[in-house]
Parts: structure tokens; C-alpha cells; sequence
């Protein structure tokens, strides 16, 4: 987590098959408000905000949103915690 920010991130609770697409899900608090992920490749990039459509990562690669150290858990960019402040803030209801 970003100093100041309530944000966080997350892999999905769900299980992942063979061939599935890599997931995580953003949280404000204990509320998810995003969920973005990749193809099992890493060629297809995505994030999608509450119920709404996928979209193409404004940030590129997913994995610019995190980072990680060691047996840290991941966590997001100062990058990615802007752009997801700025956006719900567009969006509210998401």
C-alpha cells in the first residue's frame, strides 16, 4: 500500500485453470472497487472497475501497477495508486 492511500491489491480468491487469465483485485478498505489481470501469456492487459466493461491498463502491463520485494506481499506503484485515486474519484460509483 501507498502511503496515504487506502488502496490495495491482491490476487483474485479464485482459482486460476490451466490456461486462465492471471488476476488481482484493488480494494479500498475492505471494498472491492477494481479487478485487473493478464492473459496466461502476458500479451492481453486489462482492468475493470466494479461491474463495469474490461479496458485496456491506461498504465500499459499490468505488472507496472506492482511491486514486490521478496516475501513481501505485492503491492501497488505510486504510479498505479495515482491513476486508481483519479479514476474513482471521475467515477465514484464506478
Amino acid at each position: 500500500m501507498t502511503p496515504g492511500s487506502s488502496l490495495r491489491i491482491a490476487r483474485a480468491a479464485e482459482s486460476r485453470t490451466g490456461f486462465g487469465d492471471y488476476e488481482y483485485d484493488i480494494f479500498r478498505g475492505t471494498e472491492r472497487v477494481a479487478r485487473c489481470g493478464h492473459d496466461y501469456r502476458g500479451g492481453e492487459h486489462w482492468i475493470r472497475f466494479g461491474a463495469g466493461a474490461t479496458q485496456a491498463c491506461a498504465l500499459g502491463p499490468v505488472w507496472t501497477f506492482t511491486e514486490r520485494d521478496g516475501a513481501e506481499p505485492l503491492v501497488l506503484t505510486a504510479a498505479a495508486t495515482d491513476y486508481l485515486e483519479r479514476r474513482l474519484a471521475d467515477d465514484p460509483g464506478r
